[in-house]
């Protein structure tokens, strides 16, 4: 007589549309920033390519710490469907709805008789508003987890009911988790170590050890490009502290609530004798071990999107935690609630994300597109054209998005604390230097940043010979401006 069929996975469509929703409102708020210029460059996409796979991994390996799996995916989806920042990024955000899906079968297949972990772990990924923050970058990071998820799946089914499937699978995952991101390495070595210390008494130990030894052979020829980036991260280190990154990335994590989730984590422990919870601190305590100790000797935690590869233990382990509750499932639905709650409250809070140590500044893309499709249309080659994007000390960031939107523009176009930055003259002296006899002048500023010497030094400049024309753009995210020497037309 066959199994009654069991539809209890229905339940994930709902968090599924929920992530879909917060992941996909934020698609096209922003410019592309740095980190999503070098995407497409490495890809060879827009103006930048195209590429063959070949060039493409050539291009990685001389500007990217990198591996090139994700911009083999990103080259091939560009080709189809274009190179805008939406079409781009809705990859990220279509592999972040897939690893949502593969983390619920990933603790399905490490506990196939709780239906409830499953469902509470795609809870907990489904309403982290730091990961969904990545459904609307153009980076490789939901390809990364989906990736690593999937590999992790592939163990505990391979443990179970072998198969040349699974086996093989296994491989090939363990190949692109080393291959997706830097520290595909991390998770790698936690799985890999895991095994060999926590499973030495299984049957099929030396046989399930064989697709690490493989997958770390055929990553041999990426660690002589990781070695070229270790040197350089050595003599300029980039790193602002492992105690800074664990304590950011505890509350980030964790949705603000770090002493939940502790407290959730910390009720898997009367599970201790099972594998299961093994792997899972394991996972977690072992990834952070590793990381920081590396990160003693190679200083790289700039930003904790550099952990994510402990994430999906921080979903994991409290979903745990949670079937624990089953007497009070009022409790269950209380808490799940309020950590969905807590993710659409950071989603929708700008400084959720922009506040976390090692941020970069972003530019809002309504009046940024406003201002350059006027600056198109109306300005000449002759103008001085001048944006202030963020606050001085980090405005450089935004250098390469600028200019990547003004490609193959005869305009002269600079930010304001990029004006002439390379001459050892006062900034005043650069910035007249720089308007020349310019009879225009264009100044593109966002409301919000205040004011500070450099835009002191412009204001001063323009009092002297200019007059303000037009203001064409008048937005809460972006103001535009036009002086002229002569009379306004």
């Amino acid at each position: 007589m066959s199994r009654p069929r069991s539809y209890f996975w229905v339940l994930i469509i709902p968090l599924l549309l929920f992530a879909a929703w917060l992941g996909a409102r934020s698609l096209n708020t922003h410019a592309l920033w740095i980190d999503e210029i070098y995407s497409i460059y490495e890809s060879g996409g827009s103006y930048f390519g195209p590429l063959s796979p070949f060039d493409i991994a050539v291009r990685v390996s001389a500007s990217s710490t990198w591996p090139p799996v994700y911009n083999f995916t990103l080259a091939a989806w560009g080709a189809v469907t274009g190179w805008s920042p939406v079409a781009g990024r809705a990859l990220s955000w279509l592999f972040g709805l897939l690893s949502i899906a593969m983390l619920y079968r990933l603790a399905r297949a490490m506990m196939p008789k709780d239906r409830q972990f499953a469902l509470f772990a795609a809870v907990f990924i489904s309403g982290s508003a730091f990961y969904l923050n990545y459904l609307h970058e153009l980076r490789g990071y939901t390809l990364h987890i989906l990736i690593g998820c999937t590999a992790a799946a592939l163990y505990w089914h391979a443990l179970r009911r072998p198969g040349r499937a699974r086996y093989y699978g296994l491989i090939l995952m363990l190949v692109l988790l080393l291959y997706s991101h830097p520290f595909g390495q991390i998770w790698f070595a936690v799985l890999a170590s895991f095994h060999v210390v926590f499973q030495w008494r299984h049957p099929r130990w030396k046989q399930m050890l064989f697709p690490f030894v493989i997958a770390g052979l055929l990553y041999l020829p990426w660690v002589f490009v990781i070695f070229k980036y270790v040197s350089i991260e050595l003599t300029a280190p980039r790193g602002l502290g492992a105690g800074l990154i664990l304590s950011a990335a505890s509350t980030a994590y964790t949705n603000w609530l770090p002493s939940g989730v502790a407290l959730l984590s910390m009720l898997t422990l009367r599970l201790w004798r099972e594998k299961q919870v093994q792997f899972l601190w394991w996972w977690l305590l072992g990834g952070i071990a590793i990381t920081v100790i590396i990160n003693h000797f190679v200083p790289f935690l700039f930003h904790i999107r550099l952990m994510m590869a402990v994430l999906p233990a921080v979903m994991l382990l409290p979903a745990a935690g949670l079937t624990q509750l089953r007497r009070w499932r009022w409790a269950q639905g209380i808490l799940c609630g309020l950590w969905l709650a807590m993710g659409v409250y950071l989603s929708f809070n700008a400084d959720f994300m922009q506040n976390l140590p090692g941020s970069l500044p972003t530019i809002s893309r309504a009046g940024f597109e406003a201002a350059l499709e006027v600056i198109n249309e109306q300005a000449s080659a002759s103008d001085a054209i001048l944006f202030r994007l963020a606050d001085a000390d980090v405005e450089d960031w935004l250098n390469a998005p600028l200019h990547y939107y003004l490609f193959g523009t005869p305009l002269h176009v600079s930010l304001l604390s990029m004006v002439d930055k390379d001459a050892e003259a006062p900034f005043d002296q650069r910035l007249r230097s720089y308007v020349g006899e310019a009879a225009g002048i264009w100044v593109a500023i966002v409301p919000s940043i205040q004011p500070d010497d450099q835009t002191a030094a412009l204001e001063a400049l323009l009092e002297e010979g200019y007059t303000l024309c037009s203001v064409p753009v008048d937005m809460p995210d972006m103001r535009l401006e036009f002086y002229a020497t002569n009379e306004c037309v």
